[in-house]
């Protein structure tokens, strides 16, 4: 293993974290009218920071986050959050300059047959998610939620969209 691995330098600073660390109080500790009833939606990217963006605390929302913030591929986290938190809320937000509006699905499994030979018929079948247009892309999201069946009404009913702007800081709803 290398020895300047930024992972084993994050672990190591974790230390210093655990020396003035305050426990988090457990999940059944916290009532259910206490818990975060908001899951946000945004891509992995670290220039959108949702907690900085609207100004949250620890428990106000649950933050799920994946590669270009695609839908189709968080719902299974969304009915897990949904069962043990009760949601009332959700928001899926998307950002200018997303890597995968940089890219194309076709350029990605590309990529992943040269390094993966064996799994073409897979990686065939596979959607990345790249996309171009933010404001599309959040409301194909909004619409794919809002239209599956395994989605309470009450959360679909209750679905916001939005896009981050990452020069100017400015939030702009999305409307469907």
């Amino acid at each position: 293993m290398s020895s300047n691995s930024f992972v084993l330098e994050l672990l190591d600073k974790s230390q210093d974290y655990a020396k003035t660390h305050t426990p988090s109080p457990v999940i059944n500790d916290v009532p259910v009218s206490a818990r975060g009833h908001t899951i946000i939606f945004c891509c992995a990217d670290g220039r959108i920071d949702p907690k900085a963006l609207f100004g949250l605390s620890l428990a106000d929302a649950v933050v799920v986050r994946n590669a270009g913030c695609g839908m189709p591929r968080m719902i299974n986290d969304l009915l897990i959050l949904d069962e043990v938190l009760e949601l009332r809320e959700v928001l899926i937000i998307s950002h200018t300059d997303c890597g995968l509006t940089h890219v194309e699905d076709d350029a990605i499994r590309k990529g992943v047959k040269q390094r993966v030979t064996d799994l073409d018929e897979e990686i065939d079948n596979m959607h990345f998610g790249a996309f171009k247009d933010n404001f599309a892309r959040v409301k194909g999201d909004m619409n794919y939620f809002k239209s599956h069946p395994l989605v309470r009404r009450e959360l679909a009913e209750n679905t916001y969209g939005a896009v981050y702007d990452i020069i100017t800081g400015k939030v702009t709803r999305v409307e469907i």
